[in-house]
């Protein structure tokens, strides 16, 4: 694995406006509001761009402490990770400890395409165990659909920082 390309959190100031326009729709779109974040992936690296709330950005910032994550885990199988009760994890145990004092429980990870290629992550977290099923992926994806921006502004991203 090349380390020559740095992991960074924080949004992008070339594209935060309307991306957290996009976390707080899909947000709002699920029962209880959960946290959201997105995060950009390309060539192996994370970058956490957006977040819907003070907290939800400290969450998802944990994956670039973490080698193994469920995010890293959804960007590089190119499927959904859904994750019903993180303490009961034992390959993820080092974000787990890093999200537990949080107050997160489960997390649904779902790639973003583009190309026919993933460019980054949507993550929605739940404060209680099996907090996200069905219905919750459903929603993601009908709040998703409504605002198409999350895909064009990882790209957008990406071209701005030469990926």
């Amino acid at each position: 694995m090349s380390t020559s390309r740095q992991e960074s959190t924080g949004p992008d100031p070339r594209a935060d406006q309307p991306l957290k326009s996009v976390a707080a729709l899909v947000s709002r779109a699920l029962s209880g509001r959960p946290m959201v974040g997105i995060t950009a992936y390309d060539h192996g690296g994370l970058t956490a761009l957006d977040w819907s709330s003070p907290r939800a950005k400290l969450v998802e910032e944990a994956p670039m402490l973490c080698r193994l994550s469920p995010c890293r885990a959804a960007a590089r199988s190119e499927h959904p990770i859904l994750v019903a009760d993180i303490t009961l994890e034992k390959h993820w145990a080092d974000y787990a400890f890093e999200i537990n004092p949080l107050g997160v429980r489960s997390l649904l990870c779902e790639p973003v395409w583009r190309d026919g290629r993933v460019i980054g992550v949507r993550t929605v977290y739940g404060e209680l165990r099996i907090g996200l099923g069905p219905t919750d992926h459903t929603a993601v994806e009908t709040a998703v659909e409504q605002s198409a921006e999350s895909a064009e502004l990882l790209v957008a991203h990406r071209t701005a920082t030469g990926g």
